[in-house]
């Protein structure tokens, strides 16, 4: 798949807003919603992995191998990266009880399930959520769960319902999303870390994936200047303008 400057540069925009606001909560108070950035990171991830996918199946060279291999070789380094120092610190600095809560902590990162890790251990937004060094891997979880469950989706969409595809697609968002919704009202925490009510953004992001695939004659000048502009408009919108 060619590289795509123009979504790297809306990727590094989420994250950055991450980044502010971890590092400055109270830019809350002035309404900058930088946590919101989550949220567009993981429609850009389901549009960048979907994309991947769809490509292989219409050429007909898809590999479960491959995919994965893919996603060991950039996911990997960047985790362990943190994880060996993080771990050799911890050893160091945190009392026993601490360090063996940590070391579940990274157990669970290690076997993709952070997010229900953290959830069973108090949340996200906690009074002692700062103490917890690997909590921010809750959404690479999320990630992960996707990647396993959601290429064997696109498979059986493909094979059985290809004329449907799109309007599967479309129906399966909107059942993860109205699973969010409603989830929210019951069990807000669970909510927040759960996969299927996280992957509404994800599957957003391979609706456009298949969009930019089926319109691939549309004029480049607008697939990379004014959709990437329209992007922008919308996550600056979101951060800036959506309330609690």
């Amino acid at each position: 798949m060619l590289y795509r400057s123009e979504i790297d540069g809306l990727r590094a925009l989420a994250v950055l807003s991450v980044v502010i606001f971890h590092f400055l909560p109270s830019t809350l108070e002035y309404g900058f919603n930088g946590f919101l950035g989550v949220d567009v990171f993981f429609v850009i991830s389901g549009f960048l992995i979907s994309k991947f996918i769809y490509k292989g199946l219409l050429e007909g060279n898809f590999s479960f191998k491959d995919f994965y291999i893919r996603r060991i070789k950039r996911i990997l380094p960047a985790a362990l990266f943190v994880l060996i120092p993080t771990t050799i610190l911890s050893i160091v600095i945190l009392i026993p009880n601490d360090l063996l809560s940590y070391f579940k902590s990274l157990l669970s990162a290690i076997f993709f399930v952070p997010n229900i890790f953290f959830w069973r251990n108090g949340g996200y937004f906690g009074d002692l959520d700062s103490l917890k060094p690997l909590l921010h891997y809750w959404s690479l979880g999320v990630e992960e769960q996707f990647y396993v469950t959601f290429p064997l989706v696109a498979i059986l969409f493909h094979k059985y319902f290809r004329s449907y595809f799109f309007v599967l697609l479309i129906l399966l968002t909107m059942l993860c999303f109205f699973f969010a919704v409603f989830m929210e009202i019951r069990n807000s925490d669970l909510n927040f870390y759960f996969p299927f009510s996280r992957f509404w953004e994800l599957t957003l992001g391979s609706m456009l994936a298949y969009g930019d695939l089926t319109f691939n004659s549309t004029n480049r000048s607008i697939k990379k200047q004014v959709f990437p502009l329209i992007g922008l408009c919308l996550i600056c919108y979101s951060i800036l303008f959506f309330n609690n």
